[in-house]
């Protein structure tokens, strides 16, 4: 029985050895790669070359390419391209040069590998266009035409583009992206251009989105041929000055649906934007909070022409809260908005068959041209029903301006109290709404 559990010990031990032995030989080093290629040395010199050979030799033999720690490696433009079953561990950083030319990792029609980590420095005081501190074109990695892959996570500072570019990804899971600058900078923390099959457990984006450009998150095709579908981004939290903080803009008319987002969201800065936008989107869910900081003009979210959509909103201190039209449909909208400069609901363009029940407080400031809802001249709305709390709290004009069409909308356990009859509901169309309990239209101002 002794001998047994000796040769057992033993061979435990002998396996670890082993195990041991074939990882440290399944991992090339840059600084102490196999004989025949140059060692980076972390010296501060463009070592784009020297690199690149060492990726190189490690994704042909389907091994780990290791970045050491308490480096920082200089490169213009690494790239991996067709390839599979290879692996980096970044715990040093790559740090795009002066003057770098394209993005700083790009890796394109791969499958089958996964980056353990990953340790950026876009450098943009390095790269910026023309004063701005944005360069389109240098992201700090891109990943294009691939599937099948893994990032636990990647870290980036001070990009002049994205910090994580996908265009044209399928089966795609992701760890945590951190994403941070110095100042307002780069484009975004994650841009997806086309995509399927997508799971993000955390984005942390502080700083990304030059003024001009739109910062945190972007979910955006390019053409109506592409398509991004069955995205979950899990976590996020964004801090930007950018145009938008987290959008899914298709404006090129293409295919974006099955999409999930929470995120927390805050705008700063000067230049005007909105916190959170969907246009042509189908099938969103998601629970999104939206801040702004200091005197930015923002707005909070708006909803255009996109269907399915089952969100809880908290918009705070806003200059429209919810902007919601363009034939969107089939939604259903909890939570908050509080305090707005405008109206805390515009509707506008054929809305249909939605729910928006929420609490609606502190709207227009006191500005009686404004209220809790309006109803905007465009296309009849139709079988809206509006719910939660919009009691009036010495702010606004009115609780409804209806200056266009309803059909079939109706409030269904709606806290109105406060407001006078006249301020109930008032506008054009005032009578085409139907107000409880009495259901009576009522008279328009």
């Amino acid at each position: 029985m002794k001998k047994y559990i000796i040769w057992s010990l033993l061979a435990v031990m002998f396996g670890a050895i082993i195990y041991y032995w074939i990882s440290l030989s399944a991992t090339v080093s840059i600084t102490a790669p196999p004989n025949g290629l140059t060692p980076a040395k972390g010296n501060g010199t463009d070592e784009t070359k020297v690199i690149q050979a060492i990726f190189d030799y490690a994704t042909e033999a389907k091994k780990t390419i290791l970045i050491p720690k308490n480096y920082t490696f200089v490169v213009d433009r690494l790239y991996i391209g067709d390839k599979d079953h290879f692996s980096i561990l970044g715990y040093g950083i790559l740090k795009h040069k002066d003057g770098a030319t394209r993005e700083m990792i790009k890796i394109q029609n791969c499958s089958d590998f996964s980056i353990g980590s990953l340790n950026t420095d876009g450098n943009v005081a390095g790269n910026k266009t023309k004063g701005n501190r944005v360069n389109e074109d240098l992201h700090s990695t891109e990943i294009v035409q691939s599937h099948d892959f893994k990032i636990d996570s990647i870290t980036d500072k001070n990009p002049a583009g994205d910090s994580l570019y996908l265009n044209d990804d399928n089966n795609v899971t992701i760890g945590t992206i951190t994403a941070t600058a110095d100042e307002s900078s780069g484009r975004n923390a994650l841009s997806i251009i086309k995509a399927q099959n997508v799971t993000v457990d955390k984005v942390l984006s502080q700083n990304i989105g030059y003024p001009t450009m739109p910062g945190g998150i972007d979910l955006e095709p390019n053409r109506s041929t592409d398509n991004i579908q069955n995205v979950t981004i899990k976590s996020a939290i964004i801090r930007t000055s950018g145009t938008n903080g987290c959008a899914v803009g298709n404006h090129a008319l293409a295919t974006v649906k099955n999409i999930e987002i929470n995120a927390v969201i805050t705008r700063y800065g000067k230049t005007a934007g909105t916190a959170f936008v969907l246009n042509h989107v189908d099938n969103f869910k998601g629970t999104i909070e939206c801040y702004k900081e200091g005197i930015v003009p923002s707005y909070g979210a708006v909803i255009t022409a996109s269907n399915y959509v089952e969100a809880n909103l908290e918009i705070y201190n806003s200059i429209t809260g919810l902007d919601l039209g363009e034939n969107s449909s089939h939604f259903n909208l909890s939570g908050k908005i509080i305090g707005t400069t405008k109206n805390g609901v515009e509707i506008y363009d054929g809305a249909s068959q939605g729910v928006i029940n929420m609490e609606i407080k502190q709207v227009a400031q006191g500005n009686s041209q404004y209220g809790v809802i309006r109803i905007s001249p465009g296309q009849v709305v139709d079988n809206l029903i509006f719910k939660g709390d919009y009691s009036f709290d010495q702010s606004g004009g009115y609780c409804f301006k209806v200056d266009w069409g309803t059909t079939n909308c109706r409030t269904e356990n709606l806290k109105m109290s406060g407001w006078t009859a006249g301020q109930k509901v008032t506008g054009v169309d005032a009578a085409t709404l139907a107000i409880e309990p009495s259901f009576l239209p009522q008279r328009a101002l």
